[in-house]
């Protein structure tokens, strides 16, 4: 401890703060957080265990509990203000987020195509359970049909549906409401923007 002292009377007062700085910014562990806070929108206060006040710093609209997916969805969809290639880069993130479910990267070929895997025996047998990639392809139907059949949301926990959605594909779970109406909707409308 003494050796450490000793060391930090050599060093000049900025270097003091620095390393003080630097040692108060170490990342703690959990998730890192999402590129909108401090550039695109200021985090608030904190409401609960890891979520903030946001306001976006375009339009000053205000969230009590603002998810970096709505933040998002905001930038790429609603906000009037935001600069066209802030736009763009969260209608390019959403869009892949919807086209793209999982976070495993792609295999490219030399013309910059993705690589086509082999047939699988699962392709051409329903099994009661789904991939992920399949769920969200499914979800992604399903978004499409409420919005251009004017169904509303909250149809998606109707048992009757969710019996008709089952006896069609017994292993898919539909999402919830809340999914269904926010982060897939917002996902697709990203989409159409972007093709736009």
């Amino acid at each position: 401890m003494l050796g450490e002292l000793e060391y930090q009377e050599f060093l000049p007062e900025d270097d003091l703060l620095q390393c003080e700085e630097n040692k108060k910014s170490k990342n703690l562990g959990g998730r890192p957080k999402s590129l909108v806070w401090g550039t695109y929108a200021k985090q608030g206060k904190q409401v609960s265990d890891g979520h903030y006040e946001a306001t976006c710093l375009y339009c000053n609209t205000f969230w009590h509990k603002g998810s970096p997916q709505n933040l998002e969805a905001h930038f790429a969809n609603d906000c009037l203000k935001v600069p066209i290639e802030v736009k763009q880069l969260f209608l390019n993130r959403l869009a892949a987020k919807a086209e793209n479910p999982s976070n495993k990267r792609r295999k490219f070929n030399n013309n910059g195509r993705t690589e086509q895997s082999q047939t699988r025996i699962t392709d051409f047998h329903e099994s009661s359970k789904l991939s992920p990639e399949k769920s969200h392809e499914i979800d992604r139907a399903c978004v499409k049909a409420f919005v251009i059949c004017s169904i509303p949301w909250h149809i998606i926990k109707n048992p009757f549906f969710v019996e008709f959605v089952r006896t069609l594909r017994p292993g898919y779970v539909p999402p919830s409401c809340e999914i269904l109406s926010n982060q897939l909707f917002t996902q697709e409308v990203a989409v159409a923007n972007k093709k736009n």
